[in-house]
């Protein structure tokens, strides 16, 4: 086999690419072989995390009657190849919902990763795109690579010979973009079975792609995963660092590969952890009593969105754990808006949401992403003022991480507190007879505890649901009063939001009133 940048004595050889070129030369298809009807300025180099494959198993159906034995069986080979060099596993469909689905059509094409829609094609037509090494090519697109030899990074590398190059398919050596786009921190590799050939998309047979460094001959082949394809494989998918086992065991008695105790996975069925070491769906359906959810354990417990805008900027607040999930993943929670931060799958929106409901894509602030956990989320936000509004300015970051000015906001919603007695402090030129103690009565409203003066007993420190907002006055359950602040907080020593007191004809903002518990339970 001949792959070089020229004629080496063995003439013009030929490369993966270049069959598959061929084999494709009808089709129109995006970048040769890629089935993907997107913007062209979202794709990137490597797939963004949304769309990397559950559990690193990939489930798969070959169509029957589409392939002899012998073809199946080079099929097969071709997923073994995976199997023995990295932790991404190619596994029979079994009533899983996203798969690929292998069928003999015209071509050989795939789509990028998981595409979140069921049945996925990975089309494996006639001659050379039955070849092994054809089907690792289209496989490495379904686990979620791009061709080597458009990364970002690829001006390093090589040397586009623009004027060499079919004028239809110039579009398919545009590099990527930057924006989304991660090489993984990994050096360009001339021998990935996914870079083009030096003669690629020739319209006069003189070299389209020449390398700036020597390579030994080598630009793309048609052998297999080289190092480095594998390399980018296991640091993609994590393999390294696995945290959960494949036997659907727990706990300290049974470490994983990157943790002790291992984990149960938290992207499936069964997140939860027993006492005796057995993953199960929840508290409630372990095999035994005990139950510890590992995924509560995990990620940033308080989150801070921030960046610059000028809509929805209360929005960019913290959020704090719950304790609850939805969609596999965790839900939070702000008290300083009231509003939740979660994920919604939807139909297959793969998408974080800042709303009033959990469970809804009715918001006002979305991402596209299927992180686990919200400071894991690297999409880019759109915020709602009549339309969505696309603001890469906006982030995401664990509170402890947020970059230096940021200020973090408590954000608390903790439903069990034990204070009973709170003293409401601070300037007492509005209001001074209500800057005094409360204690917790029997009674709720909006679904929070009332405490009544110990000054006054006519006066009562309640929540008013309706506007969200916490208000001293002599009528418990409406917005009528002496002083209120808005605020969603579950007890009046979590407020965290500004008062305002009734004083001079009108509302005054007293930013040296809080609320402090000076009594437990």
């Amino acid at each position: 086999m001949v792959t070089g940048e020229g004629d080496t004595g063995h003439g013009f050889g030929k490369v993966e690419m270049d069959y598959i070129i061929q084999a494709n030369k009808d089709l129109h298809l995006f970048e040769t072989d890629i089935e993907y009807y997107g913007p062209s300025n979202s794709r990137n180099a490597i797939i963004e995390a949304s769309l990397l494959w559950d559990y690193k198993e990939i489930p798969f159906v070959i169509r029957q009657g589409d392939y002899s034995a012998s073809e199946v069986s080079r099929i097969q080979s071709a997923m073994e190849e995976f199997h023995q060099h990295t932790c991404v596993r190619f596994v029979q469909r079994n009533g899983q919902e996203d798969y690929l689905y292998i069928q003999r059509l015209d071509g050989c094409y795939a789509w990028i990763g998981q595409k979140h829609e069921g049945a996925q094609d990975v089309i494996l037509g006639d001659g050379y795109c039955l070849e092994k090494g054809a089907i690792i090519h289209e496989l490495m697109h379904a686990v979620g690579f791009w061709h080597e030899h458009q990364r970002p990074d690829r001006d390093d590398w090589v040397n586009i010979l623009w004027d060499n190059i079919i004028d239809d398919k110039k579009g398919d050596f545009e590099k990527h973009a930057e924006s989304g786009v991660s090489t993984l921190g990994l050096p360009y590799d001339y021998s990935s079975i996914m870079h083009y050939g030096s003669r690629s998309h020739s319209k006069n047979g003189q070299p389209t792609i020449e390398a700036l460094f020597p390579t030994n001959g080598l630009m793309g082949q048609s052998d297999g995963l080289s190092s480095g394809d594998i390399e980018k494989i296991n640091t993609l998918y994590s393999c390294g660092n696995q945290k959960w086992r494949t036997d659907g065991l727990c706990g300290p008695r049974f470490p994983a590969p990157g943790a002790t105790p291992g984990e149960c996975n938290p992207h499936g069925k069964f997140p939860c952890c027993s006492a005796n070491g057995y993953c199960g769906s929840g508290t409630d359906f372990c095999d035994c009593p005990g139950c510890v959810d590992f995924t509560t354990e995990l990620g940033c417990p308080t989150v801070v969105l921030y960046g610059s805008t000028t809509v929805q900027v209360s929005k960019m607040t913290s959020f704090t754990m719950t304790g609850a999930t939805h969609e596999g993943r965790p839900v939070y929670f702000s008290s300083a808006t009231c509003d939740f931060l979660y994920y919604y799958k939807g139909d297959r929106n793969l998408e974080w949401w800042v709303g009033p409901e959990v469970g809804n894509n009715y918001g006002s602030v979305y991402v596209r992403d299927s992180h686990i956990y919200a400071d894991e989320i690297i999409g880019t936000f759109f915020l709602w003022d009549d339309q969505w509004i696309e603001n890469s300015d906006v982030k995401i970051a664990c509170s402890d991480d947020a970059p230096a000015g940021v200020v973090v906001p408590q954000s608390v919603s903790d439903t069990t507190d034990d204070c009973v007695r709170v003293s409401l402090h601070g300037d007492a030129t509005y209001q001074p007879s209500r800057m005094t103690t409360y204690t917790r009565t029997s009674q709720t409203s909006g679904g929070r505890p009332v405490y009544v003066s110990d000054w006054d007993s006519r006066d009562f420190l309640f929540f008013f649901d309706d506007y969200n907002q916490w208000w001293v006055g002599n009528t418990i359950g409406q917005n009528f009063g002496f002083a209120y602040v808005n605020d969603c907080a579950m007890t009046p020593d979590q407020i965290r939001s500004q008062w305002q007191l009734w004083g001079g004809g009108q509302w005054q903002y007293v930013p040296s009133v809080h609320a402090t518990c000076v009594g437990t339970a």
